[in-house]
C-alpha cells in the first residue's frame, strides 16, 4: 500500500508521510480514497481507449488515409492511426513522425484525422465543421486541396473563421458557392 501512494503521490515522498507530518490522520485517508478513485478512473479510461482502437483503428485508419493521400495530390501514400492514437505520414514505405513534417503538412495530417473521425462517428449526419484559421499553415496549393475535397466530399455545414482573405479568394478562383459575412 505504500508504494502505490509513493507512486501516486507526484512528488516522490510518501503520502503518508507528508500528512503525518501535519498530524492529520483524516487527511490521510482523503488522500488515500482520492488516489484509489484517480487509479479507477486512469484503468476506465485506458480500457476504453483500447476498446476504442480495436472498435475503429482499422476503419479510423482507412479512412484518414484516403482523405491525406487525396488532399496531399499524392505526394503521400496515407497515414498510420497507432494503438495510442499518433499518427504517422507513410512515404515509399516509410512512417514519418508530424515533427518531421512541413508544417502545411503536419495540418493536413491532422485535417484528415479528424474528418476522418467525423465519419467514423456520425456517418449518418452531415454534422456541422468549424475552422478557425485551421489553414493558416498551408500554401496556396495545400488550401485548394483542402476546399475541393470538403466540396467533393462533405454534404454538411462548414464554418470558416479566419483573420484573412485567402480562404475567400480561394473559393472564389476555385468556383466553390459560399454564405460570406464580415464582422
Amino acid at each position: 500500500r505504500s508504494d502505490a501512494l509513493r507512486h501516486h503521490s507526484g512528488i516522490g515522498l510518501p503520502v503518508h508521510r507528508q500528512c503525518a507530518s501535519c498530524g492529520d490522520a483524516m487527511g490521510i485517508r482523503t488522500l488515500q480514497d482520492e488516489i484509489a478513485a484517480i487509479a479507477r478512473a486512469s484503468s476506465t479510461l485506458s480500457l476504453l481507449a483500447d476498446t476504442a482502437a480495436d472498435r475503429f483503428g482499422a476503419p479510423l485508419t482507412e479512412t484518414a488515409s484516403g482523405i491525406f493521400c487525396e488532399i496531399t495530390r499524392g505526394a503521400y501514400d496515407g497515414l498510420e492511426v497507432s494503438d495510442d492514437l499518433e499518427l504517422y505520414a507513410l512515404s515509399a514505405g516509410r512512417k514519418i513522425a508530424p515533427g518531421a513534417l512541413s508544417a502545411g503538412a503536419m495540418e493536413q495530417l491532422y485535417f484528415s484525422f479528424r474528418l476522418a473521425v467525423v465519419r467514423l462517428l456520425w456517418p449518418e449526419e452531415d454534422m456541422p465543421l468549424f475552422f478557425d484559421d485551421s489553414f493558416a499553415m498551408y500554401d496556396s496549393e495545400r488550401l485548394e486541396a483542402c476546399l475541393n475535397w470538403l466540396q467533393s466530399n462533405y454534404r454538411g455545414q462548414v464554418f470558416l473563421f479566419s483573420c484573412q482573405d485567402r480562404e475567400r479568394k480561394t473559393l472564389d478562383k476555385l468556383g466553390i458557392a459560399y454564405h460570406s459575412l464580415e464582422l
